[in-house]
């Protein structure tokens, strides 16, 4: 039942933050919808009681330099080290102020995932112009916008007690350079603009 309180919790004080913070965003000169910018990412924050939820939102392209199902067995592996990176949080979150213990981690790469397994077979000359032709067409149509969302749970010792939250995905992925952050704890809430060598979220300011 906690799991999905907090579940509901979370879904709830953003959507009905979002729009006001929407707008506070625009005056302040934040991006309203980061999420179809390069280079910008969305992130998402909760604690209530003891639980953490973080959930992450960025265009395919700043991670794994593309926004089109994978094709090729390049780009597979890069989509497979973007799934281990995602899940090794160690590298992506530091807490100060609680010990905070990972829950769940749910990965979503659906969006540049193929639709069905790739052929490592050579293909004849003829089919593989038809087939580039359809693939490029299909991607431009299609996943001009793919996105990339993670969601973490977290169990903290004393979650009331959190002050700064080091996200650093910045150290992963080079073409990340801004995180919008929406932030909401039981006793504040706010926005922050996070980059490389700013990558501080406090929540006690």
């Amino acid at each position: 039942m906690k799991n999905r309180y907090t579940t509901s919790i979370f879904q709830a004080l953003v959507l009905t933050t979002s729009l006001q913070y929407a707008q506070s965003a625009v005056a302040a000169g934040f991006d309203e919808n980061p999420a179809h910018l390069h280079g910008h990412a969305q992130l998402n924050l909760v604690i209530e009681h003891n639980q953490l939820e973080i959930q992450f939102n960025s265009p395919a392209v700043n991670l794994v330099g593309f926004e089109y199902q994978a094709s090729t067995a390049d780009e597979m592996a890069r989509v497979e080290k973007l799934r281990q990176q995602l899940t090794n949080v160690s590298e992506l979150y530091r807490f100060s102020g609680s010990e905070c213990q990972l829950k769940t981690a749910k990965i979503d790469l659906n969006q540049i995932l193929p639709e069905q397994p790739i052929r490592h077979t050579k293909p004849s000359d003829q089919d593989s112009q038809t087939e580039h032709h359809d693939h490029y067409h299909k991607d431009e149509a299609q996943a001009q916008h793919s996105e990339i969302k993670a969601r973490y749970q977290f169990n903290c010792t004393e979650a009331t007690k959190l002050t700064v939250i080091e996200v650093n995905f910045f150290n992963q992925f080079e073409h990340l350079n801004y995180i919008q952050a929406l932030w909401i704890t039981h006793q504040k809430q706010g926005l922050s603009e996070l980059e490389r060598g700013a990558n501080y979220l406090k929540l006690d300011e």
